[in-house]
């Protein structure tokens, strides 16, 4: 008699252990639930960061092409009027060929200064090129991740079965419990 009461008192602890257990292992289902829905937010942004660069890569390369055109037909013109002072020049008095220069100078100058104005603007598109593929490598690594946190909800769905099916075990034992602490009363009483 005496080893059934121990045994029942052996049983309670385990469940008391069991019960323990339990609400650890919700507990850290809830914070990696709330951790997993924080990530999913980060790389929600972080897609829609990668949309609008790239929207933004798009119009500076087309700024550049438009520019580099332009730049073309401006080096082309001066070629042309370059070739065209030159045979006004051996046509016209020395004076008027001076004066020509002269604004033909200011005017090669401007175009130096457009110039260097487009290779300055080139050279930031690269930098900003070569940014734009590290933020994409940075995307891919957010999307390994992404795909680590699918198979974790998956390990947590699996937990938290495994937590259900103890718990009606828990309730099975517990019923069992108070089944024999009855009986062990009404023995009591008949013994008394």
């Amino acid at each position: 008699m005496i080893d059934k009461i121990k045994g029942i008192l052996g049983l309670q602890k385990q469940i008391e252990e069991l019960e323990k257990s339990f609400s650890e292992n919700r507990v850290q289902a809830e914070k990696l639930t709330s951790e997993i829905s924080d990530l999913k937010e980060q790389i929600i942004g972080l897609r829609s960061e990668v949309v609008q660069n790239k929207k933004a890569q798009d119009q500076y390369s087309d700024d550049l092409k438009k520019m580099d055109k332009d730049v073309d037909g401006v080096v082309k013109r001066v070629n042309d009027s370059v070739n065209n002072l030159n045979l006004v020049a051996r046509q016209m008095p020395k004076d008027i060929f001076t004066q020509l220069r002269d604004e033909l100078r200011e005017s090669i100058k401007k175009v130096k200064i457009e110039l260097d104005s487009y290779n300055t603007l080139k050279d930031e598109m690269n930098n900003i090129k070569i940014n734009i593929k590290e933020f994409n490598t940075e995307i891919s690594k957010f999307k390994s991740i992404s795909s680590g946190i699918k198979a974790a909800d998956f390990e947590l769905v699996r937990h938290q079965k495994n937590l259900e099916s103890n718990d009606r075990e828990k309730l099975a034992l517990m019923k069992k419990i108070d089944t024999l602490e009855r009986l062990i009363s009404k023995m009591r009483r008949r013994n008394n």
